[in-house]
C-alpha cells in the first residue's frame, strides 16, 4: 500500500535539509580521513586544498586548528558539530514523519561528537560510530517511513549533497552520474519542485568527456545561503572586458536560478550583468566561460579620470606612507611604481584569513600580512601619495585558484599592469574583469535579498593557455 499526504512547505524544506545535513556529515567524515594523515604531516597544500574545496571560509590559522575546528567548532556553521546540531533540530521537528527510532540515530551521532568535542578528541577513527549511526538512520527511513513523498524529499536532499561533494573532490564520473540519475528518478513525481529546462541543460553538459576535462578555461562561483532567500537582486562583474590587450571569443554565461539577466556597463566602463530571482532559493550559481586572445598588457588612454590620482576609502595613505612614497627617487611613473611594488613585496607576507573585504591599506600595512587585495590597496595608496595615477584591477591570472587583484599605473598615455603580490610587471597571462578606485568599485558579485540567512561563497578560476 502506498501512503501519501500533503506536506506543508516548511516541513518539506526541513525534510530536504535533514537529508542534506546527514549526508554532508557522512561524506565529510570519509573525506576528512583521506586528508587527515597528510595534514598531521604538516603539508600546507593539503590543508589549504581541503578547506578550499569545502568552501567554509577557513577561519583557522593552521592545520591543527582546522582539524579541531572543522570537527568541533559550534560557532562555525560548516563544522561537523554544527551540521549535526542542524540535522538534529530538523529531525526533532519531523519526529512524527520519520519516527522516534529514526530520530534516535541522529541524536546518538550528536551525543558522540559533543563528547568528543569536550575532550578535544584528535583521533578521527574514534568518530567512526557516527558513520555507522548515519547508515542506520537511512536504513530506518527505508524500514519505518511508509510515505513515499517523505522518503523522496529526504533522498533528494541526500542526493544533491552527494553530487555536490563528489564534484568538489573530483570523484570518478560514474559516481556523480549514478547519483544524478537517481535524483532525476526522485524528481519525476515532484515536477513542481524543479526547473525542467535546467535539468535539460545538465543532461547536455554532464557527459564523461566534459567531466574529466572540465578544468579547461572557465570561472565559476557558487553562493550558498544558510536558509532559503527570496527577492534576490544581483549585480555581477564576471565577464572579462574587451580592450586593446584582450579580445574575447566564445563567451557564455550560465546563471541559476535567475528570472533573467541584463548586460550593461558601470561608471568605469566595466561590463556588468544584473538581474533577480523572486522565488525562494538556497544557492545561486554563475559560470562564465570563454577564450581571450591576449597581447602585451598596454592600455592606451588619452583622458584618464582624475579620480585615480586621489585616495579612496580603502587606499588613503598615512603621513608615514606618504613619506615612504615620496622618498623614492623621481623617475618615470612606471619605474617609480615598480620600485614601490618591490617595497610592498618586501614588507608584506601573503597570509589568507587575516584581513577582509573592508580592510584598508593602512590596516593591512600595519598588520604586515594579507592577500592580493591588500597588496594592491597598499600599492595604490603609495602611488597616489607619489602623485602617480593608479587604479585597482580585478581579474584572473593563468593557473588555478580564485580571482586575483593587481594595479594599473598611468604613464605617458598608457595604463601599465603591475602585480605587487608577485612583484612583477604584467605582460601576459592575466585576464582583466574590471577596474576602479579600489576593490569596492569592482566586486565580482554584489546583491540584496529577503530572508534571515547568511551567505557564503565559493569561487574557482582556471585559466590555461590554448
Amino acid at each position: 500500500m502506498v501512503m501519501c499526504y500533503t506536506i506543508p512547505a516548511n516541513k518539506a524544506n526541513r525534510l530536504y535539509w535533514l537529508g542534506r545535513y546527514t549526508e554532508r556529515v557522512y561524506i565529510s567524515l570519509h573525506l576528512l580521513r583521506r586528508y587527515y594523515d597528510r595534514m598531521i604531516d604538516g603539508q600546507p597544500k593539503d590543508y589549504e586544498e581541503f578547506h578550499q574545496r569545502l568552501d567554509f571560509g577557513n577561519p583557522y590559522p593552521d592545520a591543527e586548528s582546522l582539524r579541531l575546528g572543522y570537527m568541533y567548532d559550534g560557532n562555525n556553521p560548516a563544522s561537523l558539530l554544527a551540521e549535526l546540531v542542524a540535522a538534529n533540530d530538523n529531525a526533532i521537528v519531523l519526529r512524527e514523519e520519520i519516527k522516534s527510532e529514526t530520530l534516535s540515530y541522529v541524536q546518538l551521532s550528536l551525543c558522540l561528537i559533543q563528547k568528543a568535542a569536550e575532550r578535544k578528541e584528535t583521533n578521527i577513527t574514534n568518530l567512526q560510530p557516527i558513520t555507522d549511526y548515519l547508515l542506520a538512520f537511512w536504513g530506518s527511513i527505508d524500514e519505518r517511513v511508509f510515505d513515499d513523498r517523505i522518503r523522496r524529499l529526504l533522498k533528494m536532499g541526500k542526493l544533491v549533497e552527494n553530487i555536490d561533494l563528489h564534484i568538489r573532490f573530483d570523484y570518478p564520473f560514474h559516481r556523480v552520474k549514478e547519483a544524478y540519475e537517481e535524483l532525476k528518478k526522485q524528481l519525476e513525481n515532484e515536477e513542481s519542485m524543479y526547473d525542467l529546462s535546467l535539468i535539460e541543460q545538465i543532461d547536455t553538459c554532464l557527459d564523461e568527456e566534459a567531466y574529466n576535462q572540465r578544468d579547461l578555461a572557465y570561472k565559476g562561483r557558487l553562493l550558498r545561503f544558510s536558509a532559503p532567500v527570496s527577492r534576490h537582486g544581483f549585480r555581477l562583474r564576471c565577464v572579462p572586458c574587451a580592450n586593446s590587450s584582450q579580445r574575447l571569443h566564445k563567451q557564455s554565461l550560465f546563471l541559476h536560478p535567475s528570472d533573467g539577466v541584463t548586460h550593461d556597463t558601470d561608471t568605469w566602463g566595466n561590463p556588468i550583468q544584473y538581474g533577480h530571482r523572486m522565488e525562494p532559493h538556497d544557492s545561486f550559481v554563475f559560470v562564465s566561460l570563454g577564450e581571450a586572445e591576449l597581447s602585451p598588457y598596454r592600455l592606451p588612454d588619452e583622458d584618464p579620470s582624475p579620480l585615480f590620482r586621489l585616495p579612496s576609502k580603502l587606499t588613503a595613505a598615512t603621513s608615514s606612507m606618504a613619506q615612504i612614497a615620496q622618498a623614492f627617487p623621481r623617475q618615470s611613473a612606471l619605474d617609480q611604481a615598480s620600485a614601490l611594488s618591490a617595497w610592498v613585496y618586501q614588507h608584506m607576507r601573503y597570509q589568507p584569513g587575516l584581513t577582509h573585504a573592508a580592510t584598508t591599506a593602512q590596516e593591512a600595512l600595519a598588520l604586515g600580512q594579507g592577500v592580493c587585495q591588500d597588496y594592491a590597496h597598499i600599492l595604490l595608496a603609495l602611488c597616489r601619495a607619489a602623485h602617480i595615477p593608479a587604479r585597482y584591477v580585478n581579474g584572473f591570472m593563468e593557473g588555478e585558484g580564485a580571482t586575483h587583484a593587481w594595479v594599473e599605473v598611468y604613464d605617458e598615455g598608457t595604463w601599465w599592469g603591475i602585480d605587487p603580490t608577485h612583484n612583477r610587471p604584467i605582460e601576459w597571462g592575466y585576464i582583466k574583469l574590471s577596474h576602479g578606485r579600489d576593490a569596492e568599485d569592482c566586486p565580482v558579485n554584489r546583491g540584496v535579498f529577503t530572508g534571515a540567512a547568511t551567505q557564503t561563497a565559493e569561487i574557482r578560476v582556471i585559466v590555461e593557455e590554448l
